[in-house]
């Protein structure tokens, strides 16, 4: 399983409230956001990253959720993988000139997909440290957790109780 402890080290998304709904959907980076692209329907991108969807609707619904949902965990490994892939791509392009505008905006897209993960993540943790009794006692909600989560809310609880 991936480290993703630089996800919620990351200064960018230290002392933010922000929503789901305060940040723009995104999508393929090579995809601009116009009415030729967009569905009649429901006015999204037809070619919009799926796994980026998934994650803001996980993100959503475990914020809105009394209790912690099943974890998400093909879906932050995918993004991750899809993230670092990113990442080292850019970093590989850094020097050429002519893409200067074409990786800056590479960039903001994985910093806005890394804020995602990381919320969806943090968030899962302050359930898990506000609700520890309760999610160590009940082997039906520890099924939830992540494999680092239950050990996490183990250590959490032998630390606080």
């Amino acid at each position: 399983m991936e480290d993703y402890g630089s996800l919620l080290d990351s200064n960018e998304i230290h002392g933010n409230n922000l929503s789901p709904d305060d940040l723009p959907i995104t999508g393929h980076s090579n995809t601009l956001l116009n009415e030729e692209n967009m569905d009649d329907n429901d006015k999204t991108p037809d070619n919009i990253n799926e796994d980026v969807l998934r994650l803001k609707a996980a993100w959503v619904q475990e914020q809105a959720a009394p209790e912690i949902l099943q974890y998400e965990g093909d879906l932050v490994d995918d993004l991750h993988a899809q993230v670092t892939n990113q990442q080292d791509i850019i970093d590989e392009e850094q020097n050429n000139p002519s893409q200067a505008f074409s990786i800056s905006l590479y960039q903001m897209e994985i910093d806005r997909i890394k804020f995602c993960l990381a919320k969806y993540l943090r968030t899962r943790l302050y359930k898990i440290e506000e609700n520890v009794v309760y999610i160590v006692e009940n082997p039906n909600v520890m099924e939830h957790l992540s494999e680092r989560e239950r050990h996490y809310a183990k250590e959490f609880y032998k630390l606080t109780y």
